[in-house]
């Protein structure tokens, strides 16, 4: 018996313990200690109905009971002592002479102070576990914490879960013991907290014949056997759980995640608004314990706490929340991707870090003589690589990776700098720089991508590379004067690992239909051509050329590339940076790649007519060129080529294809909301009557009020919308005819060919976006 258990015993004062029945006592699982203050201390076991321990007592000595709480083994080995002495010492108490018994005996009449503290909370330190089995049939919850059996009690059950409970209480428990009675005592529920899950939903439910998530998700027809290929190599890679690579790849969303681990655990799993927690319980924890526990305290609500666990099933994660808290915790599943959002929204050290650097800023401010010249501010921070701009700066950048932003954008105000982020297409302020060290923070990001700190007159591009997380990332930097200020732009480009983990034998494109994609696999596998990606900035063309390029890759094939700059390093694939300043231009080294022996080439951007006569002359002579372009359309492509002064009939003999593409944002899957739109709204992403009339007709969905999935923003991540453009002979015959573009559009869309608005009117139909992203990327519907 461990020492708090002797102590307890040592603390019993027998002249109020022979006043109860010790059969009662048995029956109720409670044991009298002492009296103190007019109340009556008692050791109950954390399964025991307090409601009837209260009565009994009550109705024997007439005074208040405080308890101290017990797990079901410690309670077992703490009541067969009691026994021992009692019937050793007092045979007078009733009771005794049914049971039999031995031992010395050992009473006091007062409470030391140790245990006076630990009255109305768990003591137990070591939470054994026990079996239970509920009356569900082929239903088992194995191993289920003596701490959470105390959630099946009738104090913490939601009034919903009554039955349920009442049937735990029924039941027998798998390893007897001797002073067990033949059936626990039963009370109605009462409902305490407002979030309260089913109670499945605590215990991890198993069998040795549990399916994998993969295989659910195969049979339900969520996944096919390639994605499956693709998530298991990812997971591999990013040593995360298959079912949260499967959600970041797009492949199915967090509901259907959550509805096969639904189906694999036996239980449900936390709902949006479950995780959306109160400000007074996150504090609850501390940051490194919810981290590496993946555990989150989400409501108090009297003497429960509601927590989400990745594993519900870890006893000595819920053992560490009871001794942590003194509460009794009412554990709800989570997924590990709605584990990674809760701490990316409610614990953000970056955030937290930024903060305190920023503060420290605005203190070393105001140290700044206001008759400094900008070399003197300049040169004293970047001196000490350790202060605060240079943290700051750190910050700035390493935030940005972790929110996924695109760019970075630090520029001027009135009064003061700004640094807003490009998240899923779409600006948003995060910082507001103290003055008069703004020129000192662009000078670290100057200092970091070798650029002349002293030129501010002209613009200038460079680039760096920071390692962060286990991972390489490569940033591109450009400023601009404006306003006698500096403005500067950081490019965040997407990590090799992203392309690299894929099965290259098959190329995926997200948000591209099956028909689309079997199109473009048909235009890559050609041995000599021109295909061209086109779109605004930062709509996803190199990406998309990358994704290309990684399926293609092989032993048997050189590939060079010429970029401005590299913007994603590919093993085996030979790629070369544009240096205006050493006379290095695309033109210059595509002639010096068609020496290298090259089957593919990819250019990063055809932007003149020396590129153009290059690519063509490569295409010509049985090379694969790839590239992008900036116009609005497939058809928009073909006229853009003879502007730069091509010769339209060599457009028509080398052109391949041409995907025209857009970055639409998704919505959340877990707030979104369902309407019907009207013909209005129908028509501002449509005019085709028939595409009108389905819109009408059918249940879409439009941003919703945000919520913990999408961190309140009601969009989660974005897709791709694509055009393919496949140059058949007839498609040669009409850009040899110079025919404008829209007649091309209107022939190619007449043999199977669909537009970027009809792609996108297909997402919107699937509920993957909204009516008003698509007018916003696309505009409003127009003849």
């Amino acid at each position: 018996m461990n020492e708090l258990l002797t102590k307890l015993i040592n603390k019993i004062n027998f002249d109020y313990a022979k006043k109860f029945d010790l059969r009662k006592e048995q029956e109720l699982s409670f044991v009298p200690v002492n009296m103190q203050d007019g109340a009556l201390f008692a050791v109950i076991c954390l399964i025991s109905d307090k409601e009837l321990v209260l009565k009994h007592v009550e109705s024997v000595l007439e005074c208040k009971v405080k308890f101290i709480h017990l797990s079901e083994p410690n309670f077992e080995e703490f009541f067969a002592e009691y026994t021992k002495l009692v019937t050793a010492s007092h045979p007078d108490k009733p009771g005794v002479s049914v049971l039999a018994g031995g031992g010395d005996k050992s009473s006091s009449n007062t409470l030391d102070s140790d245990v006076q503290e630990l009255l109305n909370k768990p003591i137990d330190i070591k939470l054994e576990s026990i079996d239970v089995k509920l009356d569900i049939p082929d239903t088992q919850i194995q191993k289920t914490p003596a701490a959470v059996a105390s959630i099946l009690s009738t104090e913490s059950a939601p009034q919903a879960n009554s039955t349920l409970i009442h049937n735990i209480h029924k039941t027998a428990l798998t390893t007897p013991r001797a002073t067990m009675p033949p059936e626990l005592p039963s009370a109605p529920a009462a409902p305490v907290a407002p979030i309260a899950p089913d109670v499945t939903a605590i215990s991890k439910v198993e069998s040795p014949k549990t399916k994998k998530i993969g295989e659910i998700l195969l049979e339900a027809g969520l996944i096919n056997d390639k994605q499956l290929t693709i998530a298991l190599a990812e997971a591999k890679v990013l040593k995360i759980p298959l079912g949260s690579v499967l959600v970041k790849l797009g492949f199915i969303s967090i509901k259907d995640l959550k509805s096969a681990l639904s189906a694999q655990k036996g239980s449900d799993l936390a709902t949006a608004e479950q995780l959306k927690a109160l400000p007074e319980a996150i504090s609850t924890f501390p940051e490194d314990f919810v981290k590496a526990n993946k555990v989150i305290p989400l409501s108090a609500a009297g003497k429960t706490l509601t927590v989400g666990m990745v594993n519900p099933g870890d006893t000595r994660t819920i053992n560490e929340v009871i001794m942590q808290t003194g509460l009794k915790p009412i554990v709800i599943m989570i997924t590990h991707y709605e584990f990674e959002k809760f701490v990316q929204t409610y614990y953000q050290a970056e955030k937290k870090q930024t903060d305190a650097i920023l503060r420290q800023l605005e203190k070393d401010s105001e140290n700044i003589e206001q008759g400094d010249t900008l070399w003197e501010q300049v040169e004293r921070e970047i001196q000490d690589t350790s202060g605060s701009v240079s943290k700051f700066a750190n910050q700035i950048i390493t935030y940005a990776i972790d929110l996924k932003a695109s760019d970075v954008h630090i520029e001027p105000r009135l009064s003061g700098f700004v640094v807003r982020y490009r998240i899923n297409g779409m600006l948003k302020e995060v910082f507001k720089i103290p003055p008069k060290v703004e020129s000192a923070i662009i000078a670290r990001f100057k200092v970091l991508a070798r650029m002349n700190i002293a030129e501010h007159r002209r613009s200038q591009d460079g680039n760096f590379t920071i390692k962060y997380k286990d991972s390489s990332y490569d940033f591109r930097i450009n400023t601009l004067p404006v306003l006698n200020k500096e403005k500067m732009v950081i490019r965040v480009l997407a990590s090799a690992s992203s392309i690299q983990s894929a099965t290259r034998e098959e190329l995926r494109i997200n948000g591209m239909s099956q028909e689309d994609l079997d199109k473009v696999k048909r235009l890559v596998s050609a041995p000599n051509g021109i295909i061209l990606t086109s779109g605004p900035t930062g709509s996803g063309k190199t990406t998309t050329l990358y994704s290309v390029i990684n399926t293609l890759n092989s032993e048997d094939v050189n590939i060079t590339t010429i970029e401005d700059p590299v913007e994603i390093k590919l093993d085996g694939v030979n790629q070369s940076a544009v240096n205006a300043k050493a006379g290095i231009t695309f033109a210059t080294s595509m002639r010096a790649m068609l020496r290298q022996d090259p089957d593919i080439i990819l250019v990063g951007e055809i932007r003149d007519y020396e590129t153009l006569e290059v690519a063509i002359s490569a295409s010509l002579t049985g090379h694969l060129v790839l590239s992008t372009i900036h116009t609005n359309s497939c058809a928009a492509t073909v006229t853009r080529l003879i502007e730069m002064g091509a010769k339209d009939y060599l457009i028509a003999s080398t052109l391949a294809g041409v995907l025209a593409q857009r970055l639409a944002r998704k919505l959340c899957p877990d707030c979104k909301v369902a309407y019907q739109p009207n013909a209005e709204e129908a028509r501002q992403a449509s005019l085709d009557p028939g595409e009108i009339q389905k819109l009408m007709s059918t249940n879409i969905y439009k941003m919703g009020p945000g919520c913990h999935s999408c961190s309140d923003s009601g969009y989660a991540g974005r897709l791709g919308i694509y055009e393919v453009l496949v140059i058949n002979k007839e498609i040669r015959k009409l850009i040899a005819q110079r025919t404008h573009d829209v007649e091309i559009e209107e022939y190619a869309m007449a043999n199977g060919m669909k537009t970027l608005r009809q792609a996108c009117i297909d997402h919107i139909l699937d509920g993957n976006t909204s009516i008003d992203e698509c007018v916003r990327i696309l505009g409003l519907a127009s003849d």
